[in-house]
């Protein structure tokens, strides 16, 4: 078995054999940027409330893994946790390759909110995540908490 080098050691080999003096360059890796995404959302003060569901397919519908979330800025006025639940993705329709697999469920980290029991107001939190295949994400949640009423 050969052992593995690098496409830098290799070119390098091949120049120096040849009696050729080769500058490579080494490539430089352009630093991934996150995809961000601004949801606005309500909530009943004290409530847990759903605001989020992050998911990941292949392109027959079957998961790809979970997404690794984090809170990167919490709410002023609440708690953020992350919940694992299986519920149908929510493609556009004008995604062809995807749109199919709205009728079945997948497994996901659900985002749920809950602020202070006596909040009302607006509240806000920053969630990043990294997906099964390595995209970044950056979602920032503002969520509008009403009181609560009683009636339904």
């Amino acid at each position: 078995m050969l052992p593995r080098i690098s496409r830098f050691a290799a070119v390098a080999s091949v120049a120096l054999l040849s009696g050729c003096v080769a500058v490579v360059p080494v490539p430089s890796r352009p630093r991934a940027q996150p995809t961000m995404s601004k949801f606005e959302r309500g909530a009943v003060s004290g409530v847990p409330q759903r605001v989020g569901f992050f998911f990941a397919v292949n392109a027959d519908c079957t998961s790809s893994g979970l997404t690794r979330l984090n809170v990167a800025r919490p709410p002023q006025h609440g708690a953020v946790s992350f919940v694992i639940i299986e519920d149908f993705p929510t493609f556009a329709p004008t995604n062809r390759e995807y749109y199919a697999c709205n009728k079945r469920r997948t497994p996901g980290v659900s985002v749920v909110y809950r602020s202070a029991d006596d909040f009302t107001g607006v509240d806000s939190f920053l969630v990043e995540g990294v997906g099964p295949k390595g995209r970044l994400m950056r979602v920032e949640y503002t969520v509008t908490v009403l009181p609560q009423r009683g009636e339904y």
